[in-house]
């Protein structure tokens, strides 16, 4: 039987992609990001350099739900979430004082960045929607208040 070799595909960059910011709110506390993908016929890559951004995450989860299911519905005293799209869409509705938004991670659209003192409820639409959400502080059950500020 003769050996295989496999060789390493070589993506012609020279740099990691830069997510590009589509919209900011609350000073600057949301951002809401697209991610620019690497696309071949076997799928795409998208990534982020977290140095870039400023943000460090300590924790990560994820949610899958079903089309239609709302998740969230809180917000944190302390600590930034980042929430990135694995599939599906999400509407994501942020609120802060008197402001109160909806933006959509979708398409391009693939990346949230939430800050403190923002409350955001999540509803997820489509073939098995799913995000991945990256903290940068520790569970901390007193961090967290329910009702839109």
């Amino acid at each position: 039987m003769a050996d295989v070799v496999m060789r390493p595909k070589r993506i012609d960059r020279k740099s990691a992609p830069v997510p590009q910011v589509v919209a900011t709110a609350f000073e600057g506390q949301a951002v809401l990001w697209a991610l620019d993908a690497i696309e071949d016929e076997t799928g795409s890559l998208a990534s982020l350099d977290f140095a870039k951004l400023g943000f460090a995450p300590v924790r990560a989860f994820t949610i899958g739900a079903r089309d239609g299911a709302e998740r969230g519905g809180h917000g944190h005293y302390k600590g930034r979430q980042l929430l990135l799209l694995n599939s599906g869409r999400v509407t994501c509705e942020l609120c802060r004082d008197d402001t109160r938004l909806s933006w959509e991670l979708g398409g391009a659209r693939r990346a949230l960045l939430i800050g403190p003192g923002i409350w955001s409820r999540q509803s997820f639409h489509g073939h098995q929607p799913a995000i991945t959400v990256l903290c940068d502080t520790p569970y901390d059950p007193d961090s967290y208040f329910e009702c839109a500020q």
